[in-house]
């Protein structure tokens, strides 16, 4: 049948969701300990809390899809169908808007819930996720990206995390990197609520695999602009002998409504190293304990300008340091602590990271 041929027990299992989410979430983490990209004269989170650039790069969206099906058991018109890579088309033509995402779980009886609210303006480019999972004791973290820096505020307490010189391509948090795993589409079922005065069109979707497992899927569409307003989705998975449920749900809110987005106070709290830096020096990432820049100048340069620097900002040297020919690293102490000076080269440029320690 075409339904089971893409229906998302190939391609959607909620159990690989789970998965997708969390590799998600450590693949960023990585990002964010510095895999940044080509460097940017910032050095620190700005004064004025809003955040943006003046060349907006709005959400990507796919144009609207059709497909025929042919699956004689389907309801509705089986000549009109939703596909969920398509949920996301003319989001670029929103001023901003904000997108709530719940999933839960069950496993060996117990219930993990995880929940994602990303609000995005457009013009300045700017987008601002929470989520947390009760995984995680329903810890919160935050995550804010713009034209060249993401800013991420995580653990307990509250700590600020800013990388600079983000590759927009490299964005993992887009709602596409999800939801496009969920294969399968949806068929017109005839006209839906009107929601905020405007008429909706919905889709859905209801399937049994031969392994007992289901799968239920509502969609509701704007009939003039096609936003996808919202997606609710319930069944249930095998687990040996049983069957447990799963659900999860997307809603569109705040269409062109949403207020000026603020970097997170944690980041703006977050005071600017006064450690020296040669003058061509970028920051690439910096968090309340350390900050890592580049510059043009050799390993050998470099570690000759801290050797001097330092010590004429009030450092002194200590033991514990090392010198090769791929490293340098320099310790120093001030007002009863320690820092240490970490000089390295790749790629034709030379990275310092400086560390309280």
């Amino acid at each position: 049948m075409y339904y089971e041929a893409v229906t998302y027990h190939k391609k959607g299992d909620p159990m690989k969701f789970r998965h997708v989410v969390l590799l998600i979430l450590a693949t960023f983490l990585v990002i964010a300990c510095g895999n940044a990209s080509a460097p940017s004269d910032q050095s620190a989170a700005p004064a004025d809390t809003s955040v943006g650039s003046d060349e907006p790069t709005p959400a990507e969206s796919e144009q609207p899809q059709t497909a025929e099906s042919t699956d004689a058991n389907a309801t509705g018109d089986t000549g009109n169908v939703w596909t969920p890579s398509t949920y996301a088309q003319n989001l670029q033509a929103l001023d901003s808007y904000t997108l709530t995402f719940s999933y839960a779980v069950t496993l060996n009886g117990k219930e993990d819930t995880w929940s994602w609210k990303q609000s995005s303006q457009r013009n300045p480019v700017v987008s601002m996720s929470i989520w947390q999972s009760t995984n995680t004791g329903d810890t919160q973290t935050m995550l804010v990206t713009t034209a060249d820096k993401t800013y991420m505020v995580s653990g307990d307490p509250q700590s600020c995390i800013i990388v600079a010189n983000v590759d927009e391509n490299t964005n993992i948090f887009k709602p596409e990197t999800i939801l496009d795993t969920f294969g399968y589409d949806l068929v017109a079922a005839g006209a839906g609520p009107d929601v905020n005065g405007r008429p909706t069109d919905k889709y859905t979707y209801d399937n049994r695999l031969d392994d007992g497992t289901s799968y239920r899927s509502t969609v509701i569409v704007d009939r003039q602009d096609r936003y996808t307003m919202q997606w609710d989705v319930e069944g249930t998975t095998k687990n040996g002998d049983a069957f447990e449920p799963f659900r999860w749900s997307y809603v569109l809110s705040d269409i062109n409504a949403v207020p000026a987005l603020q970097l997170p106070s944690e980041c703006t709290a977050m005071a600017d190293t006064s450690w020296p830096k040669p003058e061509d020096a970028v920051v690439s990432m910096q968090t309340g304990e350390m900050a890592s820049f580049t510059t043009a100048g050799s390993i050998t340069d470099t570690a000759k300008f801290y050797a001097k620097a330092l010590p004429a900002a009030g450092y002194t040297s200590i033991e514990g340091g090392m010198d090769t020919a791929d490293m340098v690293m320099q310790m120093y102490s001030k007002d009863g602590k320690q820092i240490s000076v970490v000089i390295t080269a790749a790629d034709g440029k030379t990275t310092i990271i400086i560390t309280n320690n």
